[in-house]
């Protein structure tokens, strides 16, 4: 089941029952065990911290960012801020990242800034610090939000980033150039999965997903269930540091369930030779191009999507850039597609979807040869045998409404829970209403209410992560540890409590 209810379903009663087994959520399928059971696509087999048998815990215990972590070797975890969470060395060790508070997290850059001053000490940014999961759904009610800071993360493999809001906010109006220096989250290198994560108020795209113009290879990542708005662009999926033999390689790259509205690039795809998939996303556009292929060659299948798009020109179609170093080999079927002229494609089977597809550029449709008449399949075996379940264009569009962004998190009891905030709720409700109000590079942002609370001690007494009520419904008593797995199925004991998210 796809379309998140907004009630808890299978979670204990309040009478303290137990709760069924957190791995028993829908969305599992058979094969080797996927980063959560709700995972699908090129990263849906990443392991994050599970991958170190000496992975830690790290708790963020402060809306400080720049607050430096404690060690309590008895218990062997780490608190403090989320900079240092992120970014300190811990003796090479992967980490699990979770966080006792929730509220706005100020990374205190100036509203107004040219890109040169944005330099990447000037935020979240490291650089070759391998497996990290990272559980925003661990944060009390409202979850965290970084504002006036970015999240960067490059030549870093085996990611799990969940649950997270990043709203820069830094622009008023003049657009920055550099998306290496704007871009809300930039997250890529091999192995990476960003799930429900609300983006917006970003420079030059909102999320690029990949390693462009950072000389390294982008193979195996899902972009799912998050909502993208309000950016210059929105997002982007590219090998390599810009040079056609950085594009050799690379592939099993995935978008879906995700909605994105604002302009355009909803996403870019390519730079690689490997499969793409961009399925199921719901685009609200106003821009002039939709999803760029370009570079190398990828395979490209672009299925049951839904666009809506409000300003209709030459250029509002999906493009490839031919620079003559390749060619796409491209399936598209199942797209809904409407502009203010009507509606192009229902939908429905059998329909030619060649049609959204032009040179960029110098427009025009593209020759047959570069379209295929069965889907690309991967050409290893791996993670993409984890494809998301297709849904019709129709079908899509209420259930990525139903359970996109960042909108669960545990509560003190330890059982999953809804909360979405009004940002959201009022881009998810323009879209619903087939229209679209949030454009980019608005004068008049203002970051909506968000809840700032912190963990009684009673939550979690001896420190690893999870909610001690639930410890004992689950466990019996508290001598399980977060790195463990009582029952066996491969993952870890705080996994299996983070993942009940899952069967929301």
């Amino acid at each position: 089941m796809l379309a998140a209810a907004l009630v808890l379903a299978g979670c204990g009663g309040s009478d303290g029952s137990a709760d069924p087994p957190a791995t028993a959520a829908p969305g599992s399928d058979d094969g080797p065990l996927k980063a959560f059971p709700s995972a699908y696509g090129g990263g849906a087999e990443v392991t994050g911290a599970r991958a170190d048998d000496n992975a830690v815990l790290v708790i963020i215990d402060t809306l400080d960012r720049d607050a430096p972590l404690t060690y309590d070797a008895a218990a062997d975890v780490y608190s403090g801020g989320i900079r240092a969470a992120f970014t300190d060395e811990l003796d090479g060790r992967g980490r699990y990242i979770v966080s006792n508070v929730s509220g706005v997290i100020d990374g205190g850059l100036p509203n107004t800034v040219d890109g040169s001053e944005l330099t990447f000490g000037s935020w979240i940014h490291f650089d070759g610090i391998d497996n990290v999961t990272f559980f925003g759904q661990s944060a009390p009610r409202g979850g965290l939000t970084l504002h006036r800071d970015f999240l960067r993360v490059v030549r870093s493999e085996n990611y799990i980033v969940r649950y997270l809001t990043v709203r820069p906010g830094l622009i008023q109006g003049t657009p920055i150039g550099d998306d290496r220096r704007s871009t809300p989250i930039k997250i890529g290198a091999e192995g990476v999965i960003v799930d429900h994560c609300s983006i917006s108020w970003g420079g030059e795209k909102g999320l690029i997903a990949g390693m462009w113009r950072e000389n390294e290879s982008l193979k195996n990542t899902t972009v799912q269930r998050s909502l993208v708005a309000d950016s210059a662009t929105l997002g982007f999926s590219v090998n390599g540091g810009g040079n056609a033999e950085d594009w050799a390689g690379g592939g099993n790259v995935t978008w879906h369930y995700n909605l994105l509205a604002g302009k355009h690039r909803t996403p870019n795809l390519g730079g690689f030779d490997g499969l793409g998939v961009i399925q199921n996303n719901v685009v609200f556009s106003s821009g002039t191009k939709l999803a760029t292929v370009y570079h190398g060659t990828p395979q490209v299948n672009l299925l049951g999507n839904y666009y809506r798009i409000f300003t209709r020109s030459g250029t509002t179609l999906n493009q490839w850039r031919d620079l003559g170093d390749g060619a796409p080999r491209i399936y598209a079927a199942g797209n809904y597609y409407e502009d203010d002229t009507g509606v192009l494609l229902s939908g429905a089977p059998g329909e030619d979807n060649r049609i959204l597809w032009q040179y960029l550029g110098a427009g025009g449709p593209l020759p047959d040869r570069v379209f295929a008449d069965t889907p690309n399949e991967p050409s290893v075996p791996g993670p993409m045998a984890h494809p998301a379940p297709l849904l019709d264009a129709a079908e899509a569009l209420d259930a990525v409404l139903d359970d996109v962004g960042h909108n669960a998190y545990l509560d003190d009891d330890g059982r999953p829970a809804r909360f979405q905030d009004s940002y959201d709720l009022d881009a998810i409700a323009d879209a619903r209403a087939g229209s679209l109000s949030f454009r980019r590079y608005s004068t008049d942002w203002v970051l909506p209410s968000i809840p700032e609370e912190t963990r009684p001690a009673s939550y979690d007494a001896d420190r690893d992560g999870m909610s001690d009520a639930w410890e004992r419904r689950i466990f019996g008593d508290l001598s399980e540890g977060y790195r463990g797995d009582h029952d066996g199925d491969g993952y870890t004991n705080i996994e299996e409590y983070m993942n009940q998210v899952d069967a929301l």
